[in-house]
């Protein structure tokens, strides 16, 4: 995943899946889930701008879910702590 500071009130995302993922039915449904698992945990999220790479299969909505929300907390600490050096 990779994130970057919006300045909006939100989480955005975009979900991307290459063709080592599988064929495009597979790769679809993947995205599919990773977008529904935003949904559910977008309250949650830090208001960021992530771009999340699909890499596995055959993951359950919740675990993609648990995943973001570990992820996207751990890119916000990291850009919050990289805008204080900088200022």
């Amino acid at each position: 995943m990779h994130a970057d500071d919006n300045d909006l009130d939100y989480a955005r995302v975009a979900i991307r899946a290459g063709k080592r993922v599988g064929g495009a039915v597979v790769r679809n449904r993947e995205k599919r889930m990773l977008r529904e698992a935003f949904r559910v945990r977008q309250h949650e999220l830090p208001a960021i701008d992530m771009i999340c790479s699909v890499r596995a299969t055959d993951v359950a909505v919740a675990d993609y879910a648990r995943a973001l929300l570990k992820l996207s907390r751990e890119a916000a600490r990291k850009l919050e702590r990289s805008a204080r050096g900088r200022g």
